[in-house]
């Protein structure tokens, strides 16, 4: 019964610490120990992380496309 009662407490400290993320499709995780950026760059998928020093932003990296009306004296 103890066993069972520890393995439920270390299960309820990692859920509440989540060292895990997901980087989406179409995203880049950019990885911060202590909110220093490292060089580490991460592709989609799911990733471990260390709770309490590491902090993961994502990123967009889809194209996106801009369209602008400008006048123009020229003739081309």
């Amino acid at each position: 019964m103890r066993n069972v009662f520890i393995t439920v407490i270390i299960m309820m400290v990692l859920f509440a610490f989540k060292p895990w993320f997901q980087v989406n499709t179409g995203e880049r995780g950019i990885v911060l120990n202590f909110g220093a950026v490292q060089d580490e760059v991460l592709r989609e998928g799911i990733h471990f992380r260390i709770p309490i020093m590491q902090d993961i932003i994502s990123l967009d990296e889809k194209i996106q496309k801009v369209t602008t009306d400008a006048a123009s004296f020229s003739t081309d």
